[in-house]
């Protein structure tokens, strides 16, 4: 769509996304932020390009064995919950969920850009556990990001590392593959 406008998308500009992810602009103001940064200023092009932008958001993959090792996990009687920056809503990454089977498998869900907190603060992860009845000491939390991870570990959370951002993120223990979390 840019390429065929001789454009690049702009990169992601942090402090907008961070209030994109606390709730405080909306996705589109953002994704029209960074469609103007790259030059696009043309009033309909730019929501044809928000749509494309909202569409290319949703096509989410999905780690190998995440699918089964969530049902396995929840079938143990282990209670799930997402705790996740983002500017897309809740009931929209359940369809996204919903196209893998996965959607109805969660006992907790704190949204970032619902509940205006972001991680590492400590209320988005209270958030996920308050609908499960779980304390910090009962959770662990699987995660990407050091500073995520420590986030989780202050509050008394044990942590899983997994698809770490580098080498040197660990938690508590790491998980190489996704269903390594089944043991």
């Amino acid at each position: 769509f840019l390429a065929q406008r001789g454009l690049n998308l702009h990169p992601i500009i942090a402090p907008l996304l961070k209030e994109s992810y606390y709730g405080r602009i909306s996705q589109e103001d953002y994704f029209r932020a960074r469609l103007k940064e790259s030059g696009l200023n043309d009033a309909t092009a730019l929501e044809e390009g928000i749509a494309i932008m909202v569409r290319a958001q949703s096509d989410i993959e999905l780690f190998d064995g995440v699918p089964a090792t969530l049902h396995a996990l929840k079938a143990a009687k282990l209670k799930l919950g997402v705790v996740t920056n983002t500017n897309d809503p809740t009931a929209q990454k359940m369809q996204w969920f919903a196209r893998h089977g996965i959607e109805a498998l969660w006992d907790g869900f704190a949204t970032s850009c619902e509940i205006n907190t972001v991680k590492p603060e400590a209320a988005i992860y209270l958030a996920a556990l308050a609908p499960m009845g779980l304390t910090a000491q009962d959770a662990v939390f699987v995660g990407h990001s050091g500073s995520e991870l420590a986030g989780a570990k202050a509050l008394g959370i044990r942590t899983i590392s997994f698809n770490a951002d580098s080498d040197e993120v660990r938690g508590d223990q790491h998980a190489t593959n996704f269903a390594d979390l089944l043991q």
